[in-house]
Protein backbone atom coordinates (compact mmCIF):
# COMPACT_ATOMS: atom_id res chain seq x y z
CA UNK A 1 0.00 0.00 0.00
CA UNK A 2 1.20 3.48 -0.77
CA UNK A 3 0.18 6.72 0.88
CA UNK A 4 1.95 9.84 -0.28
CA UNK A 5 5.69 9.28 -0.08
CA UNK A 6 5.29 6.24 2.17
CA UNK A 7 5.18 2.66 0.92
CA UNK A 8 3.91 -0.12 3.18
CA UNK A 9 4.86 -3.60 1.99
CA UNK A 10 5.64 -6.95 3.57
CA UNK A 11 9.30 -7.60 4.39
CA UNK A 12 9.50 -10.25 1.67
CA UNK A 13 7.98 -8.05 -1.07
CA UNK A 14 9.27 -8.63 -4.58
CA UNK A 15 11.13 -6.00 -6.57
CA UNK A 16 8.19 -5.89 -8.99
CA UNK A 17 5.75 -5.21 -6.14
CA UNK A 18 7.97 -2.47 -4.70
CA UNK A 19 8.23 -0.85 -8.14
CA UNK A 20 4.45 -0.95 -8.54
CA UNK A 21 3.94 0.76 -5.19
CA UNK A 22 6.55 3.34 -6.18
CA UNK A 23 4.31 4.03 -9.20
CA UNK A 24 1.49 4.79 -6.78
CA UNK A 25 3.78 7.24 -4.94
CA UNK A 26 4.38 9.02 -8.24
CA UNK A 27 0.62 9.15 -8.84
CA UNK A 28 0.25 10.79 -5.44
CA UNK A 29 2.86 13.42 -6.30
CA UNK A 30 1.12 14.16 -9.61
CA UNK A 31 -2.43 14.34 -8.25
CA UNK A 32 -1.81 15.75 -4.79
CA UNK A 33 -4.92 15.65 -2.61
CA UNK A 34 -6.97 14.24 -5.49
CA UNK A 35 -4.94 11.02 -5.30
CA UNK A 36 -7.13 9.52 -2.59
CA UNK A 37 -10.32 10.02 -4.62
CA UNK A 38 -8.93 9.36 -8.10
CA UNK A 39 -6.61 6.45 -7.31
CA UNK A 40 -6.61 5.41 -3.64
CA UNK A 41 -10.28 4.68 -3.14
CA UNK A 42 -10.92 3.05 -6.55
CA UNK A 43 -7.80 0.90 -6.12
CA UNK A 44 -8.82 -0.16 -2.62
CA UNK A 45 -12.32 -1.09 -3.81
CA UNK A 46 -10.94 -2.96 -6.86
CA UNK A 47 -8.64 -4.96 -4.58
CA UNK A 48 -10.94 -5.56 -1.66
CA UNK A 49 -14.55 -5.91 -2.66
CA UNK A 50 -15.68 -9.47 -3.36
CA UNK A 51 -17.79 -8.33 -6.31
CA UNK A 52 -14.66 -7.08 -8.10
CA UNK A 53 -12.62 -10.14 -7.14
CA UNK A 54 -15.36 -12.34 -8.60
CA UNK A 55 -15.56 -10.17 -11.73
CA UNK A 56 -11.79 -10.46 -12.28
CA UNK A 57 -11.97 -14.23 -11.88
CA UNK A 58 -15.05 -14.62 -14.09
CA UNK A 59 -13.55 -12.51 -16.90
CA UNK A 60 -9.97 -13.72 -16.38
CA UNK A 61 -8.76 -10.18 -15.79
CA UNK A 62 -5.60 -9.33 -13.98
CA UNK A 63 -5.69 -7.16 -10.89
CA UNK A 64 -3.24 -4.93 -12.76
CA UNK A 65 -5.67 -4.34 -15.65
CA UNK A 66 -7.55 -1.66 -13.68
CA UNK A 67 -6.66 1.90 -14.70
CA UNK A 68 -5.10 2.81 -11.35
CA UNK A 69 -2.81 -0.22 -11.46
CA UNK A 70 -1.91 0.08 -15.17
CA UNK A 71 -0.98 3.72 -14.61
CA UNK A 72 1.16 2.88 -11.55
CA UNK A 73 2.98 0.23 -13.59
CA UNK A 74 3.50 2.68 -16.46
CA UNK A 75 4.94 5.32 -14.14
CA UNK A 76 7.26 2.74 -12.57
CA UNK A 77 8.19 1.54 -16.08
CA UNK A 78 7.04 -2.02 -15.40
CA UNK A 79 6.58 -4.02 -18.57
CA UNK A 80 3.85 -6.63 -18.82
Amino acid sequence: MSLGLFIFVPANASERFLSHEYGHCLQSLILGPLYLLAVGLPSLLWAGLPIFRNLREKRSRSYYSFYTERWADALAKIKR
